[in-house]
């Protein structure tokens, strides 16, 4: 009932008008009350000193109560009030009422006493035989500075009071009818302020249930009309967003529809994952691959789903590094090269990540076959290199041939050298691949075997002028094969030692990261071409390729590496820029797993 503006306006409008009222009654009320009675007690004290005037000479010894009372009467006439006249023992020598006995009575009140201290007594009280209020005045009568006796005159105040009451009703029959003409007019004022409310409300309700052609009509230019022109305004605003959303909102499905259509029909599985962890989107090849549904699995965690533990460990790690991840998986007799890259919103914000899982079954099939056929030459070749190679060395410590013949057979003998190492680096690099990551590992001191390792490496640095250090500190004890590691930090510093000009510097670092140990060999040798960076650890990939050769490089030394640090879990990369030197850098896993994988996901 009161809930509505127009009712509230219309009771807060009641009640100030009543508020005001009441105030005005208590004020103006009080206020006659006390001029009456002020005006009412100044009549009675001048009454009373004119009669003690006029009773001064009566007041003898043996006062004259006729005259006395004849006096009292008179005076009780003109002011309506009853005068008594008493000497200065209290005793009553005059009164305007004659009642028998009285006069020779004592009259003990305590307006004459008060009159006979002060100068004047003064009360109203209730009068216990008339219940009305009274008006009690007592006036000394004195005589050289002596009272003589005292005027008492008593008022009733029913009059006033009937007056003062009278009043009050009018006042209250006054505010009755402000009261009824304030809330009719409140009314028509609330109704005139609520209706633009009311049409404003109905706008806007049927605006929330989506009729946006709708305008409020402007009537004023008050604030309500203030208002309805920048509701209108809103409006227009609205409608022109919402058509761009409505655009938008097709934009965006056409989009996905292609999007959904180039999933569908793409030849690669797809997965994404939101920043939790949680898949969002797997195409058809990828249900196809791991063999789920992608629908019935939307919001799950790739633990509660049936894709293997190996894709879930490469988005750990993109969530980790927040950058682009590859590597390879066996899933059913089938191989994918997995390549898993993090969604980053422009605060480098981590929104989620996507996997690409391309089918490179039959490519590895075709790899492994040419492994096969490059180990069975590499065997085939190893007996005559070999053989040759011992008539060639024979001829040599033997004098077999004439002098001018010496240099080609040492030249022959070199070239026969190369190619031994070349085929040992093909065997090893084979034997690597065939082994798919399963590696024979045990708890290793890592500083002991670099240490040992460089302490052994340092006279060639030193035969070059080079400066080789190494600072590695105290790691605990990983499980690792020591010949493949020993073998990666050979090659590395072998690498720097050979392309570091004469007078420059190598050394080695080793720092503990937490879940894994990093080591870095850095030179300051020629630097690698920013083109070449990337397929530096390609097998036979060399940047300066006549260099190389002359060096008696193979162009197998960093396959065989990155395929060593890959087998143990870890990674391998190069930083570098040209003419200012080299880092090649790889990790090792702290912990491992029976597959020889050292990073598995948690």
């Amino acid at each position: 009932m009161f809930s509505s503006i127009r009712a509230r306006l219309i009771i807060t409008y009641v009640v100030i008008v009543l508020l005001v009222m009441f105030l005005v009654n208590v004020f103006l009320l009080n206020l006659l009350e006390n001029y009456h009675l002020g005006y009412q007690k100044d009549v009675l004290s001048q009454a009373g000193r004119l009669v003690a005037d006029f009773s001064h000479d009566a007041l003898l010894e043996d006062p004259d109560f006729v005259a006395l009372s004849s006096l009292a009467e008179d005076f009780s006439r003109q002011i309506g009030a009853r005068v008594m006249i008493v000497n200065h023992n209290n005793v009553v020598v005059g009164d305007s009422v004659r009642v028998e006995g009285l006069i020779g009575s004592l009259l003990e009140r305590e307006e004459i006493t008060q009159a006979f201290e002060e100068g004047e007594g003064y009360s109203i009280q209730r009068s216990s035989q008339t219940n009305q209020w009274v008006m009690q005045v007592a006036v000394p009568v004195y005589e050289g500075g002596n009272p003589r006796g005292a005027v008492f005159i008593s008022y009733s105040l029913s009059t006033i009071y009937e007056m003062l009451e009278d009043i009050r009703n009018i006042l209250i029959y006054t505010t009755l009818m402000a009261l009824v003409l304030v809330g009719s007019l409140g009314s028509v004022f609330a109704q005139k302020i609520t209706r633009p409310i009311k049409a404003l409300t109905q706008v806007i309700r049927e605006t929330a249930e989506g009729n946006l052609d709708q305008n409020i009509k402007v009537i004023n230019n008050d604030e309500m009309g203030q208002l309805a022109v920048q509701f209108n305004t809103m409006m227009a605003r609205l409608r022109e967003m919402t058509r761009r959303l409505q655009d938008t909102i097709q934009e965006v499905s056409t989009e996905r529809n292609k999007l959904t259509a180039i999933l569908t029909n793409m030849i690669d599985g797809v997965i994404a994952v939101d920043a939790d962890g949680k898949l969002i989107l797997a195409n058809p090849v990828a249900e196809n691959i791991f063999n789920f549904e992608a629908e019935k699995n939307m919001g799950k965690s790739l633990k509660e789903t049936n894709i293997d533990y190996q894709l879930d460990r490469y988005f750990i790690k993109v969530w980790k590094d927040k950058r682009e991840t590859s590597g390879e998986l066996t899933w059913s007799d089938q191989v994918f090269k997995v390549t898993v890259a993090p969604v980053l919103g422009q605060d480098k914000e981590l929104y989620g990540s996507v996997a690409v899982l391309q089918d490179i079954t039959s490519m590895r099939k075709l790899e492994q076959k040419q492994r096969e056929f490059i180990a069975d030459v590499s065997h085939e070749l190893r007996t005559p290199l070999s053989s040759v190679n011992l008539l060639v060395k024979n001829m040599l410590d033997y004098d077999l041939v004439k002098e001018e013949g010496e240099e080609f057979l040492r030249d022959i003998d070199a070239e026969i050298e190369r190619l031994n190492l070349l085929v040992q680096d093909i065997l090893d690099l084979t034997r690597m691949e065939s082994l798919k990551g399963r590696v024979n590992q045990k708890k290793t001191d890592l500083k002991k075997v670099f240490d040992d390792t460089l302490v052994r490496m340092s006279p060639r640095a030193e035969r070059n002028q080079l400066e080789l250090t190494w600072d590695i500190p105290e790691f605990p004890p990983l499980l690792v094969n020591e010949d493949q590691i020993k073998q990666v930090l050979i090659n590395l510093v072998d690498n720097a030692i050979k392309y570091t000009p004469e007078g420059g510097w190598l050394k080695v670092e080793g720092e503990d990261q937490g879940e894994e140990i990093l080591i870095k060999v850095k030179d300051t040798g020629p630097g690698i071409p920013e083109e070449d960076q990337d397929r530096i650890f390609e097998r036979f990939y060399r940047v300066d390729k006549t260099r190389s050769r002359e060096m008696g490089g193979t162009g197998l030394g960093l396959a065989i590496c990155r395929e060593i640090i890959t087998a143990h879990g870890g990674g391998i990369w190069l930083e570098s820029k040209e003419g200012y030197g080299t880092s090649f850098l790889f990790t090792l896993p702290k912990k491992s797993n029976e597959k020889g994988y050292t990073k598995t996901a948690e």
